[in-house]
């Protein structure tokens, strides 16, 4: 999968076989060692199902989670932001996180491009997002990113 044309990634996601699907999908597309997912969210992703649908899934592994909050911005490089910039969908996705058992190794709130996110991403095994819309600037990060992405919805 090309992951840097966002055009052939929605594409993909946005077919039948996907978006009518009723479990979630995991796109793999680079396969990784790595022990780390990231749950990623955004003011338009619903906590609930982010965290609920991916528990479901991801409860029993192993895999150490991180909590990435993206805020698009056009910005010459990545900035992370205060955790309290994340607001409310930041702290239900937490709260709703430690009530399924499982404690956050890391939160961050990303501001920036879905280049630089994407590219930040690049050292989970597995990122967890709700199913993003075409001009979702999600759906561009996903795209960008390196890691496999696990949509749930």
């Amino acid at each position: 999968l090309n992951t840097d044309d966002h055009e052939q990634f929605y594409e993909l996601i946005s077919s039948s076989l996907y978006s009518e699907t009723s479990c979630p999908v995991l796109v793999v597309k680079n396969l990784s060692i790595s022990k780390k997912c990231a749950l990623l969210c955004a003011d338009s992703v619903d906590a609930k199902v982010l965290v609920n649908k991916s528990m479901a899934i991801l409860g029993d592994s192993t895999f150490d989670f991180d909590i990435v909050y993206f805020k698009f911005k056009e910005n010459d490089q990545l900035v992370t932001l205060d955790r309290q910039e994340g607001g409310s969908q930041l702290q239900e996705t937490e709260s709703l996180l430690a009530q399924a058992g499982k404690s956050t190794e890391k939160v961050t709130v990303l501001s920036g491009t879905p280049e630089q996110v994407g590219d930040y991403l690049k050292d989970y095994a597995l990122v967890a997002s709700t199913l993003p819309t075409r001009k979702n600037m999600r759906m561009y990060v996903l795209a960008n990113s390196l890691a496999s992405v696990l949509l749930v919805h």
